[in-house]
């Protein structure tokens, strides 16, 4: 028994034996040249130079360079972070019903409880 397929890529219809498994979306041309294109993207030099971070020229509105820790004031948690930070880093926090926050950073965090020391 045979059966009618019509093909994803050349959108021809051709036949073929009803088999178990998985149809075949392409017709058996375009499967041909699909796997001619597959052995020629192969064999094609695909190593680009790419750009190193010492190279770049993008400026940012928030940099904090490496390293830096930062410390939750809900939960206390803490993350040591040894790149640069474009962003502040958030959590899901477990003590606040799993709600993310963002952290505060240590050192603003002391100087903070420094200022509130004086006010007090």
């Amino acid at each position: 028994m045979k059966e009618k397929l019509e093909c994803a890529r050349c959108e021809q219809k051709w036949e073929r034996e009803i088999t178990r498994g998985r149809k075949p979306i392409f017709c058996p041309e375009c499967t041909e040249i699909n796997a001619q294109e597959e052995v020629e993207h192969a064999s094609s030099p695909s190593v680009k130079a790419v750009k190193t971070i010492e190279d770049s020229d993008r400026t940012y509105k928030f940099y904090i360079p490496a390293p830096s820790q930062w410390l939750c004031d809900h939960c206390d948690a803490t993350l040591k972070v040894n790149v640069g930070v474009t962003d502040v880093p958030a959590h899901l926090c477990a003590k606040r019903r799993s709600m993310s926050f963002p952290f505060i950073q240590k050192a603003r965090q002391s100087a903070k409880l420094l200022s509130v020391g004086r006010n007090s």
